[in-house]
Formats: C-alpha cells, sequence, structure tokens
C-alpha cells in the first residue's frame, strides 16, 4: 500500500505544516513505509495555542449534559465498524501489533471515554458559612485550567490518547494533543472521532512532531504562557525531562510513567492460576505496557511448581509477524529488542539461568524469556525491560519478599499470591500504587486510573482533581467591620 499523508489538525481544520516539514512512518517489522506526516513548525504550534485558548471560555461554560453527550457519541463512533476497521489497519502498520490490536484499542478507548463522560457528575463545589466573617459565604467552585498539553505514547495509542484527554476535556479545559511520532494516524483518527461526535472546533487540537524536533518544539509549548498544565504518559527518563522544564515554568503536570511490577507468590497460592496470571501479565502486548509482570518473587516452598507451570505456558506462545502462528508481536523496533536481549545476556553472564528463550531477536521479534536468579545489581531487575521478559527470584520469608518487591524505583502497580486471611496486610506493606490480590499486575480498573506514588513510576491521576483548579469566592455581608480603617472613628 502506499503511504498516508497525516496532516496537523487545529481548530477544527486539517492542514498541512506551514513550514513543509514532514516525517515518514514505518512498520517496525517490515519498514515498510506508511505514512508521511506534517510536522509542526513553530508557527503551527503557536496557532494550535491560540486556537485552544479562543475557545476555551466558551467549552468551559458547555453544559456538563452536552459535554458529556459528546464523549459518549464519540465512544459509540469509535466501536463504529467503520473505526474499528481503520484501527485494526492503522496500529498493526504503524506499531507492529498483532491484527486484532486495533479492534480492541478502539474498545478500551470507547471505556475511557464513558468513564470521563460518567465522572462529568463530580464536578461539583461546596458552600459554606464562613468561619472569620459572619453573615460571609464561602463558595468553592472546581474549575478547568486553560490549556492543556497532553503527550500520548505509542505502546496503546488510542486507549492512551483517550486517557490523555477525555477527562481534560471533561473538566472544561482545551487540548493540545501532541501525537506520538511513531502511530501519528492513529492519534489523528482518534481525533477525528471526536470531531464527528461535535467537539467544537479549537478545543482539541493535534500537533505531530519529528523526532529530531521534538525536544525544541516541546520546550516551547511548554514555555507558552498559555498552556497551563502538562501530562504525559511514557518512559521514565523522558518524564524526567519534561516535569524539569514544567518545573521552570512552574507548571503542574501529571506523569504516568514507567513499571517493574512484582508479583509476589507466596507457599499457600493457588499456583496454576498465579503462574496464568503472570504469563498473562508478561506478555500481553508483547510485555510493553506499565503494569506488566517484570518481577517474580516467589517462595520456596512452591518455587519449584511455579518455575515449571511458567515455563510450561511461555513455550506455548510465539513471538512474529501477523499471519504466522504467532499469539505476540514484535516489540517498538529492533534497537529496543536489542537492549532487551543486552540486558537478559549481562544477567545471564552475572548469574541468572535462562529457562526459556534463545537470547536472540529477529529485528523486532523476540520470544518469549523466563529468566531464574535475578538479582538486585542486574540492569534487568532495576530497569523497565518493554518486552515479552521476566526474571524469577526465589525468596524464604514474606518478609524478604516484600523487601524485594519494594526494592524498586518504580512504584506503579503489583500482585500478591496468597489464600491467607492475612493478604489485605501483606498487600498494604507493597508500595506500589495499586496491588491486586490474586490477581495480574496488569489490571486498567475503570473507573479508578492507575498511578504512580512517586519516583520513576511518576505521580497524578487522570482524574478530575486533578485536571482542575479550586477556586474560592467569599460573597461577605453589607455591614462589614475591617481592622485598622474602622479603629479610625471615620
Amino acid at each position: 500500500m502506499s503511504p498516508r499523508h497525516v496532516p496537523l489538525f487545529i481548530n477544527g481544520q486539517k492542514c498541512d505544516s506551514s513550514s513543509g516539514e514532514t516525517f515518514n512512518t514505518y512498520h517496525p517489522g517490515t519498514k515498510e513505509h506508511t505514512g508521511i506526516v506534517e510536522s509542526a513548525s513553530s508557527a503551527d504550534i503557536r496557532e494550535a495555542i491560540e486556537a485552544a485558548q479562543a475557545a476555551f471560555p466558551a467549552w468551559e461554560r458547555v453544559m456538563a449534559g452536552e459535554k458529556r453527550r459528546i464523549l459518549n457519541k464519540a465512544a459509540d463512533i469509535l466501536e463504529s465498524q467503520e473505526y474499528i476497521k481503520k484501527f485494526s489497519e492503522s496500529v498493526p502498520q504503524e506499531v507492529g501489533s498483532v491484527s486484532y490490536g486495533g479492534g480492541i484499542e478502539a474498545h478500551v478507548a470507547a471505556t475511557q471515554l464513558r468513564e470521563a463522560a460518567a465522572q462529568v457528575a463530580q464536578i461539583v463545589g461546596e458552600t459554606f458559612p464562613s468561619g472569620r466573617v459572619p453573615g460571609a459565604t464561602v463558595i468553592i467552585q472546581k474549575r478547568a485550567y486553560g490549556v492543556i498539553l497532553a503527550i500520548a505514547p505509542w505502546n496503546s495509542p488510542v486507549n492512551l490518547a483517550a486517557r490523555a484527554t477525555a477527562i481534560p476535556l471533561v473538566c472544561g479545559n482545551a487540548v493540545i494533543l501532541k501525537s506520538s511520532e511513531v502511530c501519528p494516524r492513529t492519534h489523528e483518527l482518534y481525533v477525528d472521532a471526536l470531531h464527528e461526535a461535535g467537539l467544537p472546533k479549537g478545543v482539541l487540537n493535534l500537533i505531530h512532531i519529528s523526532q529530531e524536533k521534538n525536544p525544541e518544539r516541546v520546550r516551547e509549548i511548554i514555555a507558552h504562557p498559555l498552556i497551563k498544565h502538562v501530562n504525559f504518559t511514557g518512559s521514565d527518563r523522558v518524564g524526567r525531562i519534561l516535569a524539569a522544564e514544567a518545573g521552570k515554568h512552574l507548571k503542574p503536570c501529571v506523569m504516568e510513567l514507567g513499571g517493574k511490577a512484582a508479583a509476589v507468590v507466596l507457599n499457600d497460592a493457588n499456583i496454576k492460576m498465579a503462574a496464568r496470571a503472570i504469563i498473562s501479565g508478561a506478555m500481553l502486548s508483547s510485555g510493553q505496557i506499565c503494569m506488566s509482570s517484570e518481577r517474580v518473587i516467589v517462595q520456596r516452598g512452591v518455587s519449584e511448581a511455579l518455575i515449571t507451570e511458567l515455563t510450561t505456558l511461555a513455550k506455548k506462545l510465539k513471538a512474529g509477524p501477523n499471519g504466522t502462528d504467532s499469539q505476540i508481536s514484535g516489540v517498538f523496533n529492533a534497537s529496543a529488542a536489542e537492549r532487551i536481549i543486552d540486558m537478559l545476556r549481562e544477567a545471564e553472564n552475572d548469574g541468572a539461568k535462562i529457562l526459556v528463550g534463545d537470547l536472540k531477536n529477529d529485528g523486532p521479534y523476540v520470544q518469549p524469556h523466563v529468566v531464574l536468579g535475578y538479582t538486585k545489581e542486574m540492569r534487568a531487575w532495576k530497569q523497565e525491560t518493554f518486552g515479552p521478559v521476566f526474571g524469577i527470584t526465589i525468596c524464604d520469608t514474606v518478609d524478604e519478599a516484600i523487601d524485594l518487591a519494594n526494592d524498586t524505583d518504580f512504584a506503579l502497580t503489583s500482585s500478591l499470591w496468597t489464600t491467607s486471611l492475612k493478604g489485605l496486610e501483606i498487600a498494604s506493606r507493597i508500595r506500589t500504587g495499586s496491588v491486586m490480590i490474586n490477581g495480574s499486575t496488569f489490571h486498567p480498573e475503570p473507573s479508578i486510573e492507575i498511578h504512580g506514588v512517586g519516583g520513576s513510576s511518576g505521580w497524578g491521576r487522570y482524574d478530575i482533581d486533578n485536571f482542575t483548579q479550586r477556586r474560592i469566592i467569599i460573597v461577605h455581608p453589607e455591614e462589614v467591620k475591617f481592622p485598622l480603617v474602622d479603629d479610625l472613628n471615620l
């Protein structure tokens, strides 16, 4: 197929870059040329921000029911056969996912929009009598920030574009969505659905930026005085850079970054169920999910049984291109695959044992790997692998298992496998934003956004409180005494 042209979307109109700059996208596996993408210039960025600012006051005043209607209609459009077909083409072409990945993405993104639409009822204020001035009334309002920069990733492109924009929009903000340079066509389709649903022009603007221009242009966006808030989903490395840029201008941000999820398996666990959940959580999307199960910490009494179950299941999975007998796709690109294999080779050199896998990559394709003997000194223990691999560490006591689970700079999600009534108390000692008792680390609860509790997993949530400001209005009575001047008897 010939490459698609992917335009910018500014103030309700698709347009080319004012500078004439473009960049190309390619299928990560076949290297097929998939897109010619307009790369936003500084002038285009200013135009998008100014369009958003112009649209913001009216959008904030739109009734809650109308915002809800638009998002629900957009959800229906995303799940239409027309859009499922489009996503089923664009997502595999741009990110190399399995063929059904685009349809799943559309359904999950639609759920994001419906959940956001339902939360519009939470945008309520408070009123109470003043505690300082008799007869005065305090009114607290939840108000939108204004224009928000939302930076969406490639690894779950429709779903995470929806998460980056849905709650901000429902709160009354206008949004600049910066697409991933990997999947701009997919992000364009998402924006199309919102506008087809009736979103007013200027409220959601889409810009693409080439990889070479990304650092410079994103700095410009964050520095622009009309940008009031930043949200980002992606790596902790880039998150630190963006947080520093936002910090220069004292702008709030929500950062959902990496994960190094531990699955803690105790002696009384249901081993078969734990193994199934761990393999699912580690291998879905080729392990390219921030909630992926990357570390398995198992008590010695059940370690042999668990390892048998895990290796049996892992050997049944195969990575490969669409149209083959594979169950999982390739990773981001060949460089990412090589990095994963390098980490595993380092682990093997440091004493770990490869139970499943061949320590090879074929371009972006990495076969499932199960490694025994991760230690805290290994890079594979410390860093996110973001691939279809996980390591197993054996321990003796519950306390040791908890210490190992917490021995990471990541703090996003984890799981605990036990049939003990003490499970709740044990889970509360694991320091992650969410802990799944007898469930997969991959559990995106629709009504409660996952969040890190600091460190390399970031901070903040995609919820009403993080995308509104509390503003206070105090209505004073007619007769009020004012210190100092009333003492003058004037």
